[in-house]
């Protein structure tokens, strides 16, 4: 059922609220999240398909999201790893491998609600619109232009049969965003956890009941919506991000030469120059691009579930071996051996 927000947006409650209109897989939180294959449920994905009892731990970095500025820095893939990344691309792989590092395409970790999604008919509401914000992260202090935004949504909504909003749970809890919209009127959903089990789950599904999505900057959730079949667009004016108010990330602090490349591929004069077919000015005159979001999200790369079982070393000798080399190192520090 479609989470909807309470009148408290800090409130610990699981959001109660119904919707008719709209249907989503309940948010169930992952008691403790151990690896990157762990988040918004991934690994779990996985587990499922093959009907494991539970989710094993993973031996390798699974990289989430749509991985849309150029190969320059291996940054762009998180934190240094000294095992293998699993990716979604062919070209990301051989990035990667060039400086110096393990890897393997198999597609990001979105196209595999294909599993569960295939034999799946989802009722897409004719002449509907889902607005996706532009969104920042817990530690992030972005400043967003709202208002303006506001208003030149505002502009477009009647055109529409039913509209609907998507919030991050990041902005919800900084308070991002929500008044903006409750004082137009429209339902506010809440987007992915980090630590729900049906995150992606829940995205795919939300996606596939729109015929419609909007935003007005770029990001994971402009492929995840078209890989769904949605029509997407760029809108309104185009909100660049700003390096001072993402200075707070681990990973900038730690190489802030790839904090102003990824500003500068983020901003609109950079996303224009690659992604100019998605900027529109309405909404409605988007249309479906899904053979693109495939080739963005790595669909030809997609492994079978024992595949991809046995790349994040869950096959039995592999987490025996794992286990006990992760033991070691941890006695090799507290020793000093």
């Amino acid at each position: 059922m479609m989470n909807l927000l309470p009148k408290n947006p800090n409130s610990p409650s699981s959001f109660p609220y119904k919707n008719s209109q709209i249907n989503l897989p309940k948010q169930k939180l992952i008691k403790k999240i151990y690896t990157e294959p762990d988040c918004y449920g991934a690994s779990s994905l996985i587990s499922r398909s093959l009907r494991l009892p539970f989710t094993p731990f993973s031996f390798a970095y699974w990289l989430h999201g749509w991985n849309f500025i150029p190969l320059h820095y291996k940054e762009a893939f998180g934190l240094d790893y000294n095992g293998t990344y699993l990716v979604a691309r062919k070209d990301e792989e051989q990035f990667l491998i060039d400086n110096g590092k393990k890897a393997c395409a198999i597609g990001a970790p979105f196209i595999y609600t294909d599993l569960f999604f295939c034999n799946i008919k989802q009722r897409r509401r004719p002449n509907s619109m889902l607005i996706m914000p532009p969104h920042g992260m817990a530690y992030t202090t972005e400043v967003w232009n709202e208002q303006n935004y506001i208003e030149e949504i505002s502009s477009v909504i009647n055109d529409f049969e039913y509209t609907a909003v998507c919030i991050s749970p990041n902005d919800i809890q900084k308070g991002s965003w929500i008044n903006s919209f409750r004082a137009i009127g429209l339902p506010i959903i809440e987007g992915a956890k980090m630590n729900d089990l049906n995150a992606l789950l829940r995205m795919r599904t939300l996606f596939s009941q729109f015929e419609f999505v909007t935003t007005s900057s770029i990001g994971s959730h402009v492929a995840y919506a078209a890989y769904a079949g949605a029509k997407v667009s760029f809108f309104g004016q185009y909100q660049n991000l700003d390096a001072d108010s993402l200075r707070d990330d681990g990973l900038f602090k730690q190489h802030p030469e790839f904090l102003y490349f990824f500003v500068e591929h983020n901003s609109e004069a950079s996303v224009r120059q690659r992604y100019d077919f998605l900027f529109h000015t309405h909404p409605a005159n988007a249309s479906i691009a899904i053979e693109k979001a495939e080739k963005w999200l790595g669909r030809d790369n997609m492994k079978s579930p024992l595949k991809v079982a046995t790349l994040l070393n869950w096959l039995p000798h592999q987490q025996v071996f794992y286990i006990a080399q992760k033991a070691y190192s941890k006695l090799r520090r507290v020793y000093k051996i």
